[in-house]
């Protein structure tokens, strides 16, 4: 079982992140991450340390060889450019983390894989970062998250 990267969060925090993130001076991308993936308008992803036939390989680690990304993890949401909130009604995108991977891109997130489609650097020392990301979320984890960034940016690069 993975470890999420905060613990569950009171809903003062909640409250405060909201209201810093809606700070129009504030520019991030922000994804909310929704609990229910049906009836919403989000996109939805299924994420395995062993799916057979990914869409996305992902491969997340602290000291991965020539990243084709680097982020760094900030504890601060002034500082990051990339941010994934749960529940936050006013993010530039939504997202829900679907238990099978029936009709929705598969991302398969290992710090071992062979030959990933994406190579992500992630650590709280990196010291010129492509991206600070600041995660606020029970459903993903840190590497999820790292991944799903990873995985949108490349997703809008083709376009």
């Amino acid at each position: 079982m993975k470890t999420r990267y905060f613990p569950r969060w009171t809903s003062p925090v909640l409250l405060a992140v909201s209201i810093l993130l809606s700070n129009p001076a504030f520019a991030a991308f922000i994804i909310s991450s929704e609990s229910n993936c049906y009836g919403n308008d989000a996109y939805s992803y299924y994420f395995s340390e062993t799916a057979f036939s990914p869409d996305y390989t992902v491969k997340v680690s602290e000291t991965a060889f020539s990243p084709d990304i680097t982020l760094k993890i900030v504890s601060d949401p002034r500082q990051a450019d990339l941010i994934l909130v749960d529940g936050f009604t006013k993010g530039n995108m939504k997202v829900c983390k679907k238990s099978n991977s029936i009709g929705v891109k598969t991302i398969k997130v290992s710090n071992t894989a062979f030959s990933p489609d994406i190579t992500v650097k992630l650590s709280e020392t990196s010291f010129s970062p492509d991206y600070k990301i600041f995660i606020l979320s029970e459903t993903f984890t840190k590497e999820e998250a790292a991944a799903l960034f990873a995985v949108i940016l490349k997703e809008s690069r083709k376009k």
